[in-house]
């Protein structure tokens, strides 16, 4: 998908919510939380 399948207001909602959440610190915890899991399961490189 790219940004031309996308009308206005799609792209505005999806960005919306991406900067909320980027503001939110949702992005930090979903990556610690993949870090976590895949550190569990010896998959995580050091």
């Amino acid at each position: 998908m790219n940004r031309g399948d996308l009308s206005t207001e799609q792209w505005e909602s999806i960005a919306t919510r991406f900067y909320r959440w980027q503001k939110a610190d949702i992005w930090k915890q979903v990556l610690e939380h993949l870090q976590a899991d895949a550190d569990k399961q010896g998959n995580l490189d050091a």
